[in-house]
């Protein structure tokens, strides 16, 4: 169901299959066979590596200015025995930088970026009046098909009472009971 497709089990002497599904898939059927190679022991588990030295916690983030590969990073150690860390590029062009001097740099950005006092709320007032107009067709379209919905029961309802107390014939009832519910199954 994940990539748009239903198993049909097997019956008797044919075989299980699967068919296109009428819902939209999740994911593509090539990650969907993907995953199940994995999940069968067919492929190797990809495990994430998420280690970051506390000196270079840009590492794998930062592209190259030059060729445009992802920075690693390293340290050196100097002359007094003192260790230094660079992000450098993984290539032979050469780029390299204090891994002190970025990391400030960075921090520096981060401030700068960072909303000022006060001006939290005001953003998040912003975000959910512009949600609210973006949603507002759509809460209406819901609201009248709710409606829709509730007027749909109350028809069935009063025929229901109405066949109870004889004044609707049988036929009728169920006339107005398979076009009440086909409606409301249509409608949610």
């Amino acid at each position: 169901m994940y990539c748009g497709k239903i198993f049909v089990p097997p019956y008797k002497e044919e075989k299980g299959y699967f068919v296109k599904g009428q819902h939209e898939p999740l994911i593509s059927e090539k990650l969907f066979w993907e995953v199940q190679d994995v999940l069968d022991g067919r492929k190797k588990k990809i495990k994430p590596k998420i280690v970051s030295n506390d000196d270079l916690p840009l590492r794998g983030f930062l592209k190259c200015p030059k060729c445009d590969r992802m920075l690693t990073g390293s340290s050196s150690r100097g002359k007094l025995g003192v260790y230094y860390n660079y992000y450098h590029c993984s290539s032979s062009c050469g780029v390299r930088f204090k891994a002190e001097t970025v990391n400030e740099a960075f921090i520096k950005q981060l401030r700068y970026m960072s909303p000022k006092a006060g001006m939290v709320d005001v953003f998040i007032e912003a975000f959910i009046k512009d949600f609210n107009n973006k949603t507002k067709t759509q809460n209406a379209e819901r609201a009248n098909i709710i409606g829709e919905i509730d007027a749909l029961n109350k028809r069935y309802q009063n025929a229901l009472l109405k066949n109870a107390d004889g004044e609707m014939a049988d036929d009728d009832f169920k006339e107005v009971k398979k076009l009440t519910k086909g409606k409301i199954e249509a409608l949610e």
